[in-house]
């Protein structure tokens, strides 16, 4: 009969045989596609961003009047196909743009407008006069700030039902992901205060390669990861398994770079203190 240790270290074997075999088998798909060029498909580079709008009041400097908030259903979701590494560059979180002859679907995902950008079509302009960015807060942007775990705690157990949901930024430690049914993900995080947040990815399957990536560096696999989320659904806080509850939407995204928060969770994640949290946990989750 093995010790749960010994069970543990067994599993994580198992795991990381399990990685090299997969890393094997893309090596050689990918020397075998490289040696065969029929069988090369081109790609299509696009950006997806939210976009929010405002009244074009703002836009006449002579008028010296005060921006009014962003009715919250005056947003829509971006997609630039196509996108040139300079449009990368100046398409930046507060920067203000004017969008001209943009492509507009029928339905609504998530309940928001979905508009498309195509380069021989759409007109894509930076707009920096001083009265557009001086006040960004009053046409309804905030710049982001990285939640901690027992804030997303506090914000789903003050959440009562499933009516404007907010959505908020949060940085973890990668506890865990496991499938709760064919194709919901279930990934827990926690973090310096011992709580969990558990975000629920919807029409998600076990060849998804970011998915695959996260299991094998997870706690329970015996890596050290963090992971900051932008533009998570806090959902009603779970009474039962006693943790904070969020949905990952068509909007929600990976932070690439470094914030303050994630910085002090990487430094707690490198303690001893997070792994007797963390193993704590993953006791209980079982």
């Amino acid at each position: 009969m093995l010790s749960k240790e010994e069970q543990t270290r067994i599993d994580r074997l198992k795991t990381k045989q399990i990685s090299l075999i997969e890393d094997k088998v893309r090596k050689a798909v990918d020397m075998s596609m490289s040696e065969n060029s029929e069988m090369l498909h081109s790609s299509v580079r696009i950006l997806r961003i939210l976009v929010k709008g405002y009244s074009n009041d703002i836009l006449q400097p002579q008028r010296d009047i005060a921006c009014n908030p962003v009715d919250e259903k005056n947003i829509a979701m971006l997609t630039i196909w196509n996108v040139t590494d300079e449009q990368i560059e100046f398409l930046k979180e507060g920067k203000v743009i004017r969008l001209k002859n943009l492509c507009v679907k029928n339905a609504l995902i998530d309940n928001i407008l979905q508009v498309s950008a195509y380069p021989k079509k759409t007109s894509i302009e930076s707009l920096s006069s001083p009265w557009l960015v001086k006040d960004l807060r009053s046409i309804g942007y905030t710049p982001r700030e990285y939640q901690s775990i027992s804030r997303m705690n506090d914000i789903s157990k003050k959440t009562k039902t499933y009516i404007k949901l907010e959505e908020q930024d949060c940085t973890g430690y990668l506890l865990k992901t496991q499938f709760c049914d064919q194709n919901k993900l279930a990934i827990y995080i926690t973090d310096e205060s011992g709580l969990l947040l558990r975000i629920e990815r919807e029409d998600c399957n076990d060849s998804d390669l970011l998915m695959r990536q996260w299991t094998t560096v997870s706690h329970e696999s015996g890596g050290k990861k963090v992971i900051s989320f932008r533009d998570i659904r806090v959902f009603p806080f779970d009474e039962l398994e006693n943790c904070a509850v969020g949905c990952w939407t068509q909007s929600t995204s990976i932070s690439q770079s470094e914030s303050k928060r994630s910085t002090i969770v990487n430094n707690w994640a490198n303690t001893q203190n997070s792994v007797l949290i963390s193993d704590k946990l993953l006791s209980y989750l079982e």
